[in-house]
This record gives C-alpha cells, structure tokens and sequence, in this order.
C-alpha cells in the first residue's frame, strides 16, 4: 500500500477493556475495515500497543498523553473515526474530518426518574460531540434518541448495525456446566441488566439459570440471590461471572432458551450471538432490543411471573417452527457488510 495515500484512522483505543462489548466491537470492526483494500486511502489503527502488536502497519500506539496533543498522527491522516461516544481521544486539528460512533443514550432510560441528570448528561454529551462532522448509530432506536435530545444541525447521521461475532459452533465443554436444562443470560450484572426478574421462569419446572459476566454490582447480585431465595429456587441459579469464548459458544449452544431482560442496550449483541445457534429467545421490550429480535424473537408484556412464564412458554413451545428463522435473522447482522457501509462513509467524506 501506497504512503502517499490518505490515511483513515480507526480508533480501537477501547480495547484497553478487554471481555466488553466495546472491545469486541473494536476488534471485529477494525479487521473486517481492514480486511477490504481500498485504492483511495489506507486504514491504520490506533489503540493499545499490547493488543495491536500483531496488527499490519500503519498502528498508532495510544498513549495517556494524547488527551491534550497527538503529536504521533501521521500527516497523512485525513479522517478520524472515534468509536467511543465519550472518548477524551480526539485530534483537534481541522485538517482531519472526524466520525463518531454513538452507541446508545442509556441514561436516557436509566435515570428518567431524575431529570436534573438526565439533563447534566445531555449537556455533557452535546459538549463531547459537537466537534464532530458526521455521526454513525448503531441501532434506529439510538438514531432516535439521539435526534430528539442532541443538536447536531445538519451534520449527517447514519445507521449501521452491528456485525455478528462468529462462534465456535463445536466448542469445548465449558468449566461449570448446568446439571440440567438451563435457561442462559449474559451480560455485566448490574441494576440495567435486570437479570432477577428472569427468577420466576424457574417456577413448575427443572431448569436452571446461569447468568455470565462480570459483577459490576454487589448489590445487584445480593438481590439476584435473594430474589432466588424467595423463591426457593436459589440452587438453581449460577452466577457464573466472566467467561471465555469458548464457554460462551459452549452455553449458547447447549441453553435451552437465552433470556435478555435489559432495561436499556443501544443494540444487544448477544441476542444475535444466540441466534446463530437458532435458540429460541425471550426478551425485553426496551429499547433496541425489538429492532434487533424483529419478529423471531419473543417479548414478555410485562416483568410478573404470569407474564414472564406465558413467554417462555411460548418461545419453547415455538422453537422448532422458528429456528430456521432465527439462524436466517442472524445472517442479517454481518461484519463484512458493515465494514462495507464504513467505507462508503468514509470515501463520501474525503
């Protein structure tokens, strides 16, 4: 590839953080941009040395001090993506066109009972955006919530959904493996999450919960715990934390439903993570998650027991006739296609 090319540089500096969502979304995205030549600009990274060391030039290291002056952009840089809403990473120099990702507005739903906050993180994140020339979403929903509460005038925004992490569909048993049919979550534990309304589904019946991810919460995973308690059914529910790949495929492969009852997500990678293996699905009406499930999913009206049992009712009941569906529906979100929608954006803006 040429050096007298202009260069276009996707910022990866979230994956400082490895097993998120953000980290995963850096590394998968990068690969597939990179993985398409283009004969107009080259693409180079810029992140953390330690997970970009086997990365082909052209890589910017990150560095702490680039929060005041990137002094190592090389000048060939003609744009600048920045994957993080809420970055401190950002080149100032006008020569560079700058894109930004925006996720979701979660505090949006989060904290909609405090609007004096909601309204200091408006403020915030108007302040860290403005900057920019042109704005990708995620999800329609995060579309929305960004036209309706953020003065970008007439700055172009587009929607670019997500790419499919593709899993080892024959994976290794995993290291704590359920005694018997379980149904699946995943997901940091925290208050958002809302994990302890799925507690119920064990209700009439043998199957066990195991919920993964980090404990963002002690709180929120003592009430998980007591809400099991309460039911009786505490044996039944494993708090498995972090998990590997590996054992990520290995539960989605072997659950018998996968369960996501957020309050908020800007997208919901793991319900497309569950449909490759065609389970069937039972989720939140909040936020993304509807757009993202379409039509072979299955939503509960409303978190009591009555209503949270009527939908995994019908989501097993309906597993076999949806499957081929809910695989055909994960084709949908594709990385390659969505690096291909970034270099049309990209060769659109120099």
């Amino acid at each position: 590839m040429s050096n007298d090319l202009p260069l276009v540089v996707f910022d990866c500096e979230r994956m400082r953080y490895a097993n998120t969502g953000l980290y995963h979304y850096c590394l998968q995205l990068g690969n597939a941009i990179r993985n398409i030549p283009s004969d107009q600009y080259e693409v180079g990274l810029y992140g953390p040395e330690q997970e970009l060391i086997n990365q082909k030039p052209p890589v910017i290291k990150w560095h702490s001090l680039n929060k005041f002056w990137f002094w190592n952009m090389p000048s060939r840089a003609r744009i600048w993506h920045t994957t993080y809403q809420s970055s401190n990473y950002v080149p100032s120099t006008s020569r560079v066109k700058k894109i930004l990702t925006i996720h979701d507005l979660n505090f949006l739903h989060e904290i909609e009972d405090n609007p004096v906050a909601v309204q200091n993180h408006i403020r915030k994140l108007q302040k860290n955006i403005d900057c920019f020339d042109a704005y990708i979403c995620i999800s329609e929903f995060a579309k929305n919530d960004l036209l309706t509460h953020i003065d970008i005038g007439n700055k172009p925004v587009q929607v670019i959904y997500n790419g499919c992490n593709r899993l080892n569909h024959n994976p290794a048993p995993a290291v704590i493996q359920p005694e018997k049919p379980f149904i699946f979550s995943l997901g940091f534990v925290n208050a958002k999450k809302n994990f302890h309304v799925l507690i119920p589904l064990l209700q009439g019946n043998d199957f066990e919960l195991v919920i993964a991810g980090k404990h963002d919460s002690g709180d929120y995973v003592q009430k998980i715990m007591e809400t099991a308690t309460n039911y009786g059914v505490e044996k039944r529910v494993k708090l498995v934390g972090p998990i590997s790949e590996n054992d990520k495929a290995w539960y989605f492969r072997n659950c018998s439903l996968f369960a996501f009852p957020s309050l908020a997500e800007g997208f919901g990678l793991p319900v497309v993570e569950a449909m490759q293996f065609g389970k069937p699905l039972l989720l939140s009406k909040k936020t993304s998650l509807p757009e993202v499930g379409g039509e072979v999913a299955c939503y509960f009206e409303d978190e009591s027991p009555e209503a949270m049992q009527f939908a995994m009712k019908l989501a097993l009941s309906t597993a076999k006739e949806r499957e081929k569906d809910i695989k055909t529906r994960a084709g949908f979100f594709d990385w390659h296609e969505t690096a291909l929608q970034h270099h049309r954006l990209y060769q659109s803006m120099l």
